[in-house]
């Protein structure tokens, strides 16, 4: 048997339900008889939320105690995947950064990782344990969101409110189409742990086939229905105006991004965990960062519309990375697994 590395995104791990779902897919694969780590971000929208209290008390917190502040998060989602694991009969350890350990630079909000400790995870993967790691993704993502909030939050109020009001629409659509992420990344890990390799393509194009649709589907629905969804929210036409530029631009297209996500599930999948997560933050955070600094700038393109426009972008770009590199992958494989037979 081999070795497992599982990612579950905040979105995956937010709630009771949705927590024991992910530690179920760990279980299955356990059972298997793999070793099995874990990486977990923190719940939902807890970095965020750290993120704005931290703010609440001042706009430049010292960025050694912001970092403190925000693996807080990580921390309490990895003790509780293993709380979850163990009412599941699945025994599991949970590792912060310092206790893998994870050697850094000493750059406060912006370290480099220079080292990765395995011994410690080795002693517990041979005393059968899962082992779930604090991830640190979810802190990039969110700080790639302060800047963009920063940048919708020049257009005023009402500009703020409906790009509010339509995220929380979009939320529905991303609940939706997280669920073939989730299939994709648990049938994947289950048909490579057992070795059915012609099994996973036919699964990674049918998760595609499904997030496409349902994407496409859903995503125009709340945008048909945008103006009235959109009261829920909110009954000043401007505020609903402002809100249906969101999901023009957006909703619309929404299916890119889970386009993206069966991607990182179908990698995943295959024990590939720390090239998704380097292609997400360069992809997804740092591309954004670099279009609301340059794109956004101009003039000409310095309004809401172009903020918007970031997310398609990277969306696509991201999913390109990912599909050749998932590729990649499969041929290396399946020329490896005819080398013997050839010779």
């Amino acid at each position: 048997m081999g070795l497992i590395v599982q990612k579950f995104g905040g979105s995956s791990v937010r709630d009771r339900e949705r927590l024991l779902r992910a530690m179920r897919i760990v279980r299955r694969t356990w059972e298997q008889g793999d070793d099995v780590v874990v990486v977990l971000s923190a719940q939902g929208d807890t970095t965020d939320t750290l993120l704005a209290r931290a703010r609440e008390l001042t706009e430049e917190p010292p960025p050694r105690e912001l970092d403190a502040l925000l693996a807080t998060g990580e921390t309490a989602s990895v003790a509780l995947g293993a709380i979850a694991l163990a009412s599941l009969g699945v025994p599991a350890v949970s590792l912060s950064g310092w206790q893998v350990p994870v050697g850094t630079d000493g750059t406060h909000g912006g370290a480099n990782v220079r080292s990765v400790g395995a011994e410690r995870i080795r002693q517990e993967l041979a005393q059968r344990r899962v082992v779930l790691a604090a991830g640190f993704q979810g802190v990039v993502f969110a700080l790639s969101n302060v800047v963009i909030q920063s940048s919708v939050n020049i257009f005023g109020n009402i500009v703020v409110a409906g790009n509010s009001a339509a995220a929380n629409l979009e939320g529905f659509v991303y609940m939706a189409m997280n669920a073939f992420y989730q299939t994709t990344l648990s049938f994947v890990s289950q048909n490579y742990g057992a070795g059915e390799q012609k099994r996973i393509n036919r699964i990674v194009l049918l998760g595609e086939a499904c997030v496409i649709v349902t994407g496409t589907l859903l995503g125009n629905m709340v945008v048909f229905f945008g103006n009235d969804l959109l009261q829920i929210y909110s009954n000043n036409p401007e505020v609903i105006a402002a809100g249906m530029v969101r999901l023009h631009y957006i909703s619309m297209i929404y299916a890119l991004c889970g386009i993206m996500d069966v991607m990182v599930g179908a990698l995943r999948g295959i024990g590939y965990s720390i090239m998704p997560m380097i292609v997400s933050i360069v992809g997804v955070c740092v591309l954004r960062l670099i279009w609301l600094a340059t794109v956004f700038q101009i003039p000409e393109f310095h309004k809401i519309e172009t903020v918007y426009l970031s997310y398609p972008v990277t969306w696509i770009l991201t999913s390109l990375v990912y599909i050749v590199f998932f590729v990649w992958i499969r041929i290396r494989s399946a020329r490896k697994k005819s080398a013997p037979s050839a010779a």
